[in-house]
């Protein structure tokens, strides 16, 4: 495949620094809005992250020390 459709995920992900719709989108810039929270919330179910979302004050807009408050198995399936 072309290499701009590759993308390297190593064993322990890399959390960018930001709220949980920029864990989700990570490498694009995380500016779908509100309007797709819907559609994150269906992808997240699809990994068995279906309640992430409401496990944080914000939701979506969730600040977190990611790598602190997710086991590295659910950084593995948001990744």
């Amino acid at each position: 495949p072309p290499a701009h459709s590759m993308l390297f995920l190593p064993q322990k992900p890399y959390m960018p620094l930001g709220d949980l719709r920029t864990q989700l989108l990570y490498p694009m810039d995380g500016t779908l809005g509100d309007d797709d929270d819907g559609r994150l919330r269906e992808v997240l179910a699809t990994f068995g992250l279906g309640d992430l979302p409401d496990r944080f004050p914000g939701g979506f807009d969730a600040m977190q020390d990611w790598t602190r408050v997710l086991s590295l198995g659910e950084q593995q399936r948001l990744a």
